[in-house]
């Protein structure tokens, strides 16, 4: 299994943005030429299996149509189908191409360019978040990143650790004496019981089996740690929807099922959390923010 993480749609696209936007159109263009031809693989409800939906979304891709559907038994939205994990590593190595590419800093708008000074703002929330349920410890965030909330963290006076698929933003953190490890989450050998706090951002929709995090997550945990999740609080319409690597829509509802299912209680949901607002391109994303502990 891979390890899956997207930066925003905002970051994914910063580098070609132009006056004429059409978040969908350019998300196609920007993976057409990586996923051709277009491989899928048979996708069900996160809950509870079921394979059938009722269908509230679909759109074309490389000639290849694909569905968002909701469940009839749970209300959980999931993209059906799904394309291979070879062709989403493929997908995510370009986004990472593309945030490093400085011939490209030129392309960037006003607004997105501000955007990273939202980050850092983000990032000083985020760790007041934790801090509020732990004094620094050990965290880890998985899908660190650039790793705006490690280094933030950090300043703070705990001991960081970020996973991330691609090694594009190792060398910059190690520099900084931030501990990166590179590859596949459900693959590596850390440290059970060890971290105070596990992070993941705007991750968890991404993933192929998002069960399979939240199991080893709880053998990572010390036994008070805590889980923080920033995820879409996804509804009937919107952008996200037509989203290749969104693989799974949660709401309020699901999303707490779902936490239940894995054994994690939720302890604060901030419904309000992080949501993206773009004036200029008339774009909202609401986020859901989630602390949760082991049951």
């Amino acid at each position: 299994m891979l390890d899956f993480w997207m930066l925003e749609v905002f970051h994914t696209l910063k580098c070609v943005v132009s006056k004429h936007f059409d978040m969908k159109k350019l998300i196609f263009d920007l993976h057409s030429k990586e996923i051709s031809p277009v491989e899928t693989k048979e996708s069900s409800c996160l809950l509870c299996g079921n394979k059938e939906g009722k269908e509230v979304n679909r759109f074309k891709f490389n000639d290849k149509i694909f569905k968002t559907v909701i469940c009839k038994k749970d209300g959980m939205m999931y993209l059906q189908p799904q394309l291979t994990e070879e062709l989403y590593r493929k997908i995510y190595e370009k986004e990472y191409h593309l945030n490093k590419d400085p011939s490209l800093i030129d392309q960037l708008t006003a607004e997105v360019a501000d955007d990273y000074v939202r980050r850092e703002n983000d990032a000083k929330k985020r760790v007041n978040e934790i801090e509020s349920f732990k004094p620094a410890g050990n965290l880890l965030e998985i899908g660190c990143g650039p790793g705006f909330v490690l280094k933030e963290a950090k300043k703070r006076g705990w001991n960081v650790e970020g996973v991330e698929l691609s090694n594009h933003f190792k060398e910059d953190l190690e520099k900084e004496n931030i501990r990166v490890h590179v590859g596949d989450f459900l693959e590596m050998n850390l440290k059970p019981e060890n971290y105070d706090a596990i992070a993941m951002y705007s991750l968890l929709e991404h993933l192929p089996d998002p069960k399979a995090y939240l199991t080893k997550i709880k053998k990572l945990l010390k036994k008070d740690g805590i889980i923080v999740l920033r995820i879409p609080n996804t509804l009937k319409e919107g952008p996200r929807l037509h989203l290749l690597v969104h693989l799974y829509h949660f709401n309020l509802e699901t999303i707490i099922e779902f936490l239940k299912q894995n054994k994690f209680s939720p302890q604060k949901i901030n419904l309000n959390s992080g949501a993206y607002k773009s004036k200029k391109y008339n774009f909202e994303a609401p986020n859901m923010h989630i602390v949760a502990t082991v049951e």
